[in-house]
């Protein structure tokens, strides 16, 4: 749909600072229908987790929030409103194929970049017969995982939080030996706020899985969901 916007405007005889403008309008038009569409969603996380895979073996996996999806359309305007540049047709040919060479050559960074930060570079939280996968972004860089072995999660915890909780914190218990890639006995955070699922059911199921070993090869598995599902109701 961009494309055809672009295409439409460079076609209308609009000037620069129209053409431009206009792009940028269309990018901020995609922006204000994704929240108007999905903030709504966001809000109510559901009591649920997404069934899939990593690295060969069935796991459940924390979804992130349908709006925090808006930098794709967001940055794909700014990139359309480069896109509509065009330089004082009075310059030399040599200087305006460089300039619109530049233009694009930014657009495709500032496209590229939204893909990168809207599809590689989330939060990651999976749990699987082993523990917990968790992932946080930081920065341009994305962020390491870290794993919590349920044995290495104190006992009884963790209890459960507000229903719009943004933090879930995990007490980790010496590990003897010390495993690498563990992370360090202390406090451990988790940043319920950025995942699409409710902290409720999230700390339920740690502390579930945590307390019934027996439970653990269901992970990953509809029958597993099933059977953790059903236990929530009883300790709300």
């Amino acid at each position: 749909m961009t494309l055809v916007v672009i295409i439409a405007l460079k076609e209308s005889g609009l000037q620069l600072t129209q053409r431009a403008l206009a792009g940028y309008g269309v990018g901020l038009l995609f922006v204000a229908l994704h929240v108007a569409a999905f903030w709504r969603v966001s809000r109510r996380r559901p009591s649920a987790f997404l069934l899939g895979h990593h690295r060969g073996r069935p796991v459940f996996l924390a979804a992130t929030r349908p709006i925090d999806h808006a930098l794709l359309p967001m940055f794909t305007g700014i990139a359309a409103g480069f896109l509509t540049f065009d330089p004082d047709p009075f310059v030399s040919p040599g200087v305006r194929a460089a300039l619109i060479g530049a233009s694009a050559l930014f657009a495709g960074g500032i496209f590229g970049c939204a893909v990168w930060l809207t599809l590689f570079r989330r939060p990651f939280l999976t749990l699987s017969t082993d523990g917990l996968a968790v992932r946080w972004s930081n920065g341009p860089v994305q962020g390491l995982i870290r794993a919590l072995a349920w044995d290495a999660l104190a006992p009884g915890g963790p209890p459960l939080p507000p229903q719009n909780a943004r933090t879930i914190w995990l007490r980790v218990q010496p590990a003897l030996p010390p495993v690498p890639g563990v992370a360090a006995p202390g406090w451990f955070r988790v940043e319920a706020r950025w995942m699409f699922v409710d902290p409720c059911f999230l700390a339920h199921a740690i502390h579930y899985y945590r307390e019934h070993p027996e439970a653990r090869d269901g992970i990953g598995t509809p029958e597993g969901h099933a059977q953790l599902s059903a236990t929530l109701p009883r300790l709300r």
